[in-house]
Order: C-alpha cells, then structure tokens, then sequence
C-alpha cells in the first residue's frame, strides 16, 4: 500500500487500510499458513541511548572510514529519541531504493528566541510527515514536531545540527560557527527562523559516507544504518539487538510511562520505584561489559580452517592468480572475487553472532560459580590514544555535561567536532601539532601520501 500511495501521491483512507489488514490476518493467514508471530520489539529507552550516544564519544575506538560517519551515528540517536521521527523516511528506506527520499535540510528549520533573562534560546522544527503514519498526509493539517533544547550537550540536537549545518555549508548566509552564534533574534522580533543555502534545500542531512568525507549527494540508507546501529551496540556490551524502529517506540512509550506503576505503588502508600522499572524494560538490564565483542583465538582458528572457509580461499586465490594485479581489465573476474569475499565475511560473521551468543548462554552458570572473567584484558584502547587526538579528549571531558551552546565549553565542542567531521588528514597528531604546508612536521612527508594509502 504505501509503494502504492509513493506513486500515485494519493493517501488511502485509514478504515480501508484497516479492512485490508484484517482480510490478511483473518483469511490470508490461515490459508496460506503464514506466522503470526509479533515482532519482537526491543524498545530502546532513555537509558540504552544515553549508554549509546556516550560510548561514541567517551571511549569507542572503533575505525570509521571517516569521523563523519561517528558524527552521524550521534546525530541519529539524538534526532530519534528528540523527534520520535521514523527511521525509514529519515534515511532512504529498503522499500524505496535508490529513490534517495529521505531528511532533507528544507523539511527541518532551526529557530530562534529571547528568553526571559534576555539569552538566546534555540529550538528545531521538523516536517510532520516524517511522524509515524503521515507521510502522505499532505491534505491534512498535522501538528509541527519541536525538539527543544537539552540540558546536556551531548544529547542536545540543536547541537548536533549546527555542526552538521555549517559542516554542509547550508546555512544561508552563514560561513561559520562563530556567524552562527552571533546570530540574534532582529531588533524588535521576539524570535527568529534562519534560512537554508539554495543547493542544501535538497540536499540529504545524513549521507553515504567515504573515505573523504559524506557523499556530495547520496542519503543513507536504512541498511547501513542499522549494521553501524548493530555494531554500536555489540561494542557497548549489548546482548539483545539494537533495533532502530525500537528508538522511537521507546520514545512513543515515554508518553505516560509512570501510570499503572503509581497505581500499583499507592496500594501500600509507598513511593513508586521508577528506577527499577526503568532499568528492567531497557536493553541495559541485559548488558554486560564482560561479553565478547569479538571471536577468541580458537574460534578464529576454527572457523579459519574449516573446510568450506578453505575452499573460498582457493578460490580467491585461483581469481587473483588470473586477475594479475590488473582489476580494471578483469572486471569480470574481480566482481567474481568479490562475491566469494563477501561468502567469507558472512561465514565469519555468522560464527562470531554464534560466539557471542554461545557466551551470553553460558555466562549465568559462570557467574553462578564464582567466575567474574578477570582473566579479561579490561584496558581500554582511548585511554592511550586520547593524548593523539586532543579534540577527542575534551569532548569526552565536556560533551556530556550541562553546557549551553553559548558558553565557553559549548564553542570548544562545537569547534572540536566540526574539526572531527571536516578534516581530510589520516593521521592524528600530538595536541599543537598539524601539517605544515601539507607535510608531516616530523617526517615531512606530504599528507597527501598517506591518503592515498
């Protein structure tokens, strides 16, 4: 129905979509013996996010091909949870492929407003018809979704669109951070809207990322939002699935989420423990920082000799052998490659999910007797590449605290990750340290070899 209502732009009404609905379930069903089975739903909570949002920025070190993509997975965490917002209409959805429909800049303004003590006060309207439910509501007049400001930066996502904005260069007008928070409501308005640059109307907000930085025009698609998601969360010791639709039903729950608990609560006077409740329907009551993100050596061994894995590599290497180092004229044979590469990676893949959660299956028992896994390496990696990569180490300082944007902690960060998200170089650095006319200052070297390695 909604391939449907994408072509023909005209929206189905809702009780006619309800009796399709129900002719499936009530005779398509039974006659075919489909599953009616739910979706498992998975809602992430305010807690899981927070774990999330700040695993990127105060200790994940995990290679990016460029920090935009990082920068990215942030964004989308803050807008969701801010927003409520569908992930399929905010990135290129699997059932719209290649059509590129997605968030752009023009469906999203950022405002601004004098408070009462004479600050300014931001906050960031997104179009309706990325709410569940009305994408194609056009002829009806929808409420406005407002995302206001946090008192953490971090999770602030006025934050997160200012740098993504003068990233982007989509502000009109507007060449730089410090341009854009010198900019003021106009004498004598009480607030104000700042327009988007004529080329980033149509220009997709979150985009497919490479080597050198986001696309120039691609949106991102709901496929690798959800493998960076999956693997966001497999970093962060999750053992239940990260779903991106389960992010805005988490946030769609948080409506009313204390109502039967107090009910409950008031029989014996006491006061309702929200906390616990909280903390037992997030996925944080099952993470576990001792779980494995990755395969030990003897499982890498097994799955590295086994005999299927083998032939693949014959394979490979019979390909490689007749490519001769030239691709270009062999395209053929090294799309061929490619494939038998990507049979491998799934192998891999799939021994590592059996890993992990062969560990989560055993890991009651062990702790049941006494085994704490100590014999862990528990050293995290960003402690000692932090001193390389000093605009890293403040933001792990600062981003998560309670910061306006205006102060002087905010400025660092916004400074920090637009730094992060547009620099070109592969190479991090000593704090006071950058090239010199595009050489490395200790080896001179010129950057631009490194890049091309």
């Amino acid at each position: 129905m909604s391939e449907w209502e994408r072509i023909k732009l005209i929206a189905i009404p809702k009780h006619l979509k309800d009796d399709a609905y129900s002719y499936i379930r009530n005779e398509l069903t039974t006659k075919y013996g489909l599953s009616a089975k739910h979706r498992e739903k998975y809602p992430v909570t305010r807690v899981d996010l927070n774990i999330l949002i700040q695993h990127l920025y105060k200790g994940d070190t995990h290679d990016y091909v460029h920090e935009r993509g990082r920068f990215q997975q942030a964004f989308g965490l803050s807008l969701f949870s801010s927003s409520g917002a569908r992930a399929g209409a905010i990135v290129e959805s699997s059932a719209y492929r290649d059509t590129n429909e997605a968030l752009y800049y023009q469906h999203l303004s950022l405002n601004m407003r004098w408070d009462a003590g004479e600050n300014v006060k931001y906050w960031v309207t997104i179009s309706p018809e990325f709410l569940k439910g009305h994408r194609y509501d056009d002829e009806t007049i929808l409420p406005k979704n407002w995302i206001g400001e946090q008192k953490i930066l971090g999770r602030n996502f006025v934050y997160w669109l200012m740098v993504c904005g003068i990233a982007d260069k989509a502000f009109r007008g507007i060449q730089s951070l410090n341009e854009l928070l010198a900019k003021k409501p106009p004498k004598g308005r009480d607030s104000w809207t700042l327009e988007w640059a004529e080329h980033a109307k149509n220009l997709p907000v979150l985009r497919m990322v490479t080597v050198s930085g986001p696309h120039s025009s691609r949106a991102l698609t709901f496929s690798s939002l959800r493998h960076h998601y999956s693997a966001l969360a497999e970093r962060a010791h999750f053992r239940d699935p990260l779903r991106v639709h389960g992010i805005r039903a988490g946030t769609a729950n948080a409506i009313d989420p204390k109502a039967s608990e107090a009910a409950r609560a008031c029989f014996w006077n006491e006061e309702a423990d929200y906390e616990s409740h909280a903390m037992e329907q997030s996925m944080a009551h099952h993470r576990d920082t001792n779980s494995p993100c990755k395969m030990d050596a003897a499982a890498v061994a097994e799955i590295e000799t086994d005999s299927e894995m083998l032939k693949i590599y014959q394979k490979i290497d019979e390909l490689t052998r007749r490519i001769a180092g030239r691709p270009h004229e062999n395209a053929l044979l090294a799309a061929e490659r490619a494939v038998w590469y990507n049979k491998a990676a799934k192998k891999r893949r799939a021994k590592k999910q059996e890993f992990i959660k062969t560990w989560w299956a055993t890991s009651y028992d062990e702790y049941v007797a006494g085994n704490n896994f100590d014999e862990r390496d528990t050293t995290n990696l960003f402690e000692i590449y932090r001193k390389y990569m000093p605009e890293r180490d403040r933001l792990d300082k600062n981003l998560f605290t309670e910061t306006p944007i205006h102060s002087d902690i905010g400025r660092q960060c916004l400074q920090d990750m637009l730094r992060l998200i547009t620099s070109q170089e592969r190479v991090a650095y000593y704090p006071g340290e950058s090239p010199i006319d595009g050489k490395c200052p200790i080896c001179q070297r010129e950057m631009s070899r490194y890049v091309a390695c």
